[in-house]
């Protein structure tokens, strides 16, 4: 079998790694720490370079572990669905239950209509309903239904793909707004659930569904109108306005609410106040992931839900949960053997004197710059979000913001169409060149890493005061 240069280079890394592990020990590192940091590079270089498929190179994770005697072979699969993958799971059931009955299609047309027919106001109303579905389906099928939508649009706008500001921008504030929007829930990607998770494992903080909502959807909020801005103001659009005919047509084809609908938004909304009302119900151990296992049940339960096991079976990304499991596995172990508390010891002298806002702020933006490399917003979050708690721990700042940064910012996929699938899917429609994507996607990623400054100096500290 022939392997790609590229592939060839992270195979030549991988085994200068082995040879590293098997020949020699750093002084002053005991042997399960240099183990562990050697797995943890091998393990971002595979889901960099995707040589395995990423839920093998998880389960690869837990195997080595398991061997190096630095996590139980037990321990290790019981993390493949721990009570976070409760929630992904969650969402995803969700998310296949809004699109059998085309309600997350309905929602989105009519929002877009309400937005207005002026070409810069129609890309913020795509770019609104594009964000406001990616905080309850998966960031690809929020996509995949705005792009399919926006090409309709272009087409009887005349716009010509690679000539056209006009669908640059709409190309590009999809992909966008699926990344940002998300961030606000704990169903909206998966590297909020493994953010969760280590909040969970390595510190001992529990987030509830709605606090994680009060955190997050401020961001979004802000970065929504922020994006749209920087778009404008990198590719500004033909002046003219879109024939919003053709998804006035479409809603009117939908018809009003069908049974399977409305029973939809009924099951939806009630989950949604279940998980809301937390602070305000019998405390559970667990509720977020409770709540999430009774969606499940309500969704599949023949005559009160409205899914089968197969169609659940067939919209639920099932190698999520290995990779929830894997990156749990990797934090745990980087935590168990001393590792993270080394790396962290290495950089704590030098961050001493400044404000925990500016260190939050770099760490922020370390996170984000590393998507170029890990190009996958679990990968990124699994790394990430135990340097970001072992400092906090380290310098006695709230681990809960520490994390959230890192956490968040790894949705920062803005730079490249290889970073996320969102982007990937918008480059497809062929409005965009990576470096437009590079030129507009750099400037938002400074502007949401300030977003992220701005809201821990500001709004996060009364949050964690109350929460």
């Amino acid at each position: 079998m022939e392997f790609p240069r590229q592939h060839r280079i992270y195979i030549l890394l991988l085994a200068v790694l082995f040879l590293l592990g098997s020949l020699v020990t750093p002084v002053g590192l005991s042997e399960p720490a240099w183990h562990m940091l050697l797995v943890a590079m091998a393990a971002g270089l595979l889901w960099m370079s995707e040589l395995l498929p990423m839920g093998i190179t998880s389960l690869v994770v837990i195997f080595i572990l398991s061997v190096l005697d630095i996590l139980p072979l037990r321990e290790g699969l019981a993390l493949i669905f721990h009570p976070v993958s409760a929630i992904v799971f969650a969402g995803f059931c969700l998310a296949a239950s809004l699109q059998k009955y085309g309600l997350d299609r309905r929602l989105s047309l009519s929002l877009i209509l309400r937005m207005g027919k002026g070409a810069s106001r129609t890309v913020l109303g795509m770019m609104v309903a594009t964000a406001l579905l990616s905080m309850i389906i998966s960031n690809s099928a929020s996509t995949a239904i705005m792009v399919a939508m926006a090409m309709g649009l272009l087409k009887t706008a005349g716009a010509v793909p690679g000539q056209s500001q006009l669908g640059r921008v709409l190309l590009l504030g999809i992909p966008f707004a699926a990344n940002i929007g998300g961030m606000g829930t704990p169903v909206g990607t998966p590297g909020n659930a493994i953010t969760l998770a280590l909040l969970s494992d390595l510190a001992g903080i529990e987030l509830s569904f709605l606090a994680w909502m009060a955190y997050a959807v401020p961001i979004v909020a802000l970065l929504i109108p922020l994006a749209w801005r920087v778009l404008l103001m990198v590719y500004p659009p033909e002046e003219r306005g879109l024939d919003l005919e053709q998804c006035r047509q479409e809603l009117q084809k939908l018809g009003p609410m069908g049974p399977g609908e409305k029973k939809v938004a009924v099951i939806v909304l009630f989950i949604t106040l279940l998980w809301a009302g937390e602070p305000f119900l019998a405390q559970v151990p667990d509720w977020t992931a409770t709540v999430a296992l009774l969606a499940v049940i309500i969704l599949a339960t023949p005559g009160l839900g409205v899914l089968t096991w197969k169609e659940i079976h067939q919209h639920t990304g099932w190698h999520i949960f290995l990779l929830v499991g894997g990156g749990l596995a990797l934090g745990t172990g980087l935590v168990k053997t001393g590792a993270v508390s080394l790396v962290v010891g290495q950089v704590t002298p030098y961050l001493t004197r400044l404000p925990y806002t500016l260190v939050l702020g770099m760490v922020s933006l370390l996170t984000a710059t590393a998507i170029l490399f890990f190009c996958t917003i679990s990968g990124t979050a699994t790394t990430f979000v135990p340097l970001a708690l072992g400092l906090a721990l380290a310098m006695d700042w709230p681990p809960a913001l520490f994390a959230l940064a890192a956490g968040l910012s790894s949705s920062f996929a803005f730079l490249l169409p290889a970073n996320s699938a969102p982007n990937a899917l918008a480059y497809g429609a062929g409005y965009f060149r990576p470096v437009e994507m590079f030129k507009a996607g750099a400037l938002l990623m400074a502007v949401g890493v300030a977003v992220i400054v701005l809201t821990a100096a500001l709004w996060w500290p009364v949050l964690h005061a109350i929460l």
